[in-house]
């Protein structure tokens, strides 16, 4: 008996059936046989791979899979053109029966079949035309998000990990006829699922497979991202670079140069927070044709709020005191007509706090009105002391007519004393523990820094706020006006 016989019991009936129609040796038939046998088992196991992968697979390296991939997927923004790359991506490199894709809709808060590519036909659908979606509140939707693991068909019903899931998971498998599927996560957010069914060739996906095709959803993630909220992006940025400009302009409108005055050094400070702010201060000089001299007004506000409509009342405003301050010398007049235009033109939909103070050049004489704005903080050089003025009015733009609101008053000086004017956003900046600088701190601070130049004196009072703020946002404009008497 041949020793084939024994083991290879499919050598004895290949050895009966071949040995009924040629007459060879029994040894020379088992042999034959096996021969066979052996060369099919190597062919099966081992050259039919070889050939399936030359021929259909030769994106078989998964690294070369992942790289592929994206690289040809890179700048598209037309998330049809993205998603068929995609799928067909996974096709000639996976090659399963069938590949969906799932893509949020965040304006019916689910995630919609937007895609497939089942053996060769691949499909496409609007959020409008699908009809295959999941909710964006169930617990396979949370799962995706939260977890980020692949979610595997045939442990579903065995793995504790998936028990919320389960019918829901089981659900979708059934009706995709799939076994994976992997989540595409930026960060918190789920934009999309690819779930993918059996091999063609019937094998199992093992380890290698899973993982390359988790990296190839993660990777393809942002891609999709960027696809569903292109144009959203695209007005971010337009909005973006208004933003930039309009605070730009703002900057602008602040005086570039301190002007030289006799008897007066005067120095200005504006720290923007993240936001189109509406502090505004400026030195205005009007030249005195007719006495030879000039009068230099001086003023400080903050318009209610901020944005860009912030930012269009403060270049108002600017516009308003050039001209008003040409003809008209007293500051309470100027206020009082600058009221009413903003009162008109703003129909009380924004107001602003200001400060205005006229030097006369030739007599070295102070006058000031207010409307509404926070307090003057005057250091005395003699005493060392520091006077708080409260300046007085009504913001401007709440009532047609204020004058008799206004009033003006001269501030005398003497040599070395210093003047400080500030918005808000230096007293309500807040720290970490929501405390508040406050005008106390600011008072205090002023004093500690006085014996400086007036320059000196701003910056001194800023970084004492910065301290204090540390590590905090800004959360207002800081605007700081300094005026010494020579």
């Amino acid at each position: 008996m041949s020793i084939f016989l024994i083991i290879n019991p499919l050598s004895f009936v290949g050895w009966y059936v071949f040995g009924q129609v040629r007459s060879f040796p029994l040894w020379t038939n088992m042999l034959v046989i096996d021969v066979f046998l052996v060369i099919f088992v190597v062919y099966y196991n081992r050259l039919r791979p070889l050939i399936d992968q030359f021929f259909r697979r030769r994106k078989y390296d998964y690294l070369e899979i992942l790289g592929s991939v994206t690289q040809q997927i890179s700048g598209i923004i037309d998330v049809d053109e993205l998603a068929k790359k995609t799928l067909l991506g996974i096709k000639e490199t996976i090659y399963p029966k069938g590949v969906y894709l799932f893509l949020h809709d965040s304006e019916r808060q689910r995630y919609f079949l937007k895609a497939s590519f089942i053996d060769t036909e691949y499909k496409s659908q609007t959020k409008d035309s699908a009809i295959v979606f999941v909710p964006e509140e169930s617990e396979l939707v949370s799962f995706c998000r939260d977890v980020a693991k692949p979610i595997e068909r045939h442990i579903l019903r065995h793995d504790p990990m998936y028990s919320d899931i389960q019918d829901e998971a089981e659900e979708l498998f059934s009706y995709t006829d799939t076994e994976f599927l992997f989540s595409m996560n930026i960060q918190d957010e789920l934009v999309g699922m690819i779930v993918v069914g059996k091999k063609e060739t019937l094998q199992e996906y093992t380890r290698v497979d899973i993982t390359a095709l988790q990296n190839l959803a993660a990777n393809v993630a942002s891609a999709f991202y960027t696809s569903l909220h292109h144009h959203d992006i695209l007005e971010g940025q337009r909005l973006m670079q208004e933003v930039m400009l309009a605070r730009h302009i703002q900057e602008n409108l602040l005086p570039q140069k301190v002007p030289e005055v006799s008897g007066l050094r005067l120095s200005g400070l504006y720290m923007p927070s993240k936001e189109i702010g509406g502090d505004y201060y400026d030195f205005i000089v009007q030249e005195d044709g007719e006495q030879g001299n000039q009068d230099v007004y001086i003023t400080i506000g903050d318009v209610s709020g901020k944005g860009m409509d912030a930012g269009l009342v403060v270049s108002a405003v600017k516009s308003f005191l050039v001209s008003l301050t040409r003809y008209n010398h007293s500051p309470k007049k100027v206020l009082s007509i600058l009221n009413y235009d903003l009162y008109k033109y703003l129909s009380q939909q924004k107001f602003i706090s200001l400060l205005l103070m006229r030097y006369v050049e030739n007599t070295g004489a102070l006058t000031y009105s207010a409307a509404g704005h926070e307090r003057i903080l005057v250091y005395r050089k003699e005493k060392g002391d520091v006077d708080i003025i409260k300046s007085g009015g009504v913001v401007l733009g709440m009532l047609d007519d204020i004058a008799e609101h206004l009033e003006e008053h001269d501030l005398r000086l003497n040599k070395g004393d210093k003047v400080l004017l500030y918005t808000d956003g230096a007293t309500e900046a807040r720290n970490m523990d929501e405390n508040f600088y406050s005008l106390e701190r600011l008072t205090e601070t002023f004093r500690n820094n006085a014996s400086g130049s007036i320059q000196q004196t701003l910056n001194g009072v800023y970084q004492d706020i910065k301290t204090f703020i540390a590590a905090r946002e800004q959360y207002d404009d800081i605007t700081l006006v300094g005026i010494e008497k020579e």
